[in-house]
């Protein structure tokens, strides 16, 4: 009776040990993973069968949540983006109307005066300035093209009052084909 009882004693000890390292083993993996969280973007647990259990019900429940919030991260990523890009477009249309108004007022003030040339060469910058803004929808434009905006805008500005200022544009050639936003070089 004694060797019996010490048998299913043993065995019963076995199998508890083994129950228990086996809801421990998956309690921890369910840890580990929730602890990678403070480093980075969630990654859902790569479970095949997370089971009925307390411990599986938790580790689906992450899983679904680190997708909600992975779609929540993509979307914020997204809206910072959009609205980056409508500030963007908001400064350039603040831009573009004051500047043209004054210009083509130069304009008409030359024709009137008669100096065709100087009309000829400011539309001919306006043009040039205009097509490098309005040009592309892109954000990126090259150093080469931020410079030629702004020497654009010099040499019109300079038109209206008489050469004013002096635009000095000490860039090396190879640069000139670097990416940078656009009105990086704010006229």
């Amino acid at each position: 009776f004694a060797v019996v009882y010490l048998l299913f004693t043993a065995v019963a000890m076995y199998i508890s040990f083994q129950l228990s390292n086996s809801i421990a083993d998956r309690i921890i993996a369910v840890a580990l993973q929730m602890e990678k969280v403070r480093s980075g973007r969630p990654q859902p647990m790569d479970i095949e069968d997370t089971g009925c259990d307390e411990v599986g019900v938790l580790a689906d429940t992450y899983n679904y949540m680190t997708e909600e919030i992975g779609l929540l991260m993509d979307s914020q990523k997204q809206a910072a983006d959009d609205l980056r890009r409508a500030e963007f477009r908001a400064l350039q249309a603040q831009i573009n109307p004051h500047f043209l108004y004054n210009t083509l007022d130069m304009i008409n003030w030359l024709s009137q005066s008669g100096q065709s040339e100087k009309v000829t060469e400011a539309i001919q910058a306006l043009t040039r300035f205009y097509r490098l803004t309005l040009g592309s929808r892109d954000l990126i434009s090259t150093v080469h093209d931020e410079v030629t905006h702004v020497t654009l805008y010099m040499q019109l500005q300079n038109m209206r009052y008489n050469d004013c200022a002096e635009f000095i544009a000490d860039v090396p050639p190879e640069l000139d084909s670097f990416s940078i936003p656009r009105l990086t070089f704010q006229p």
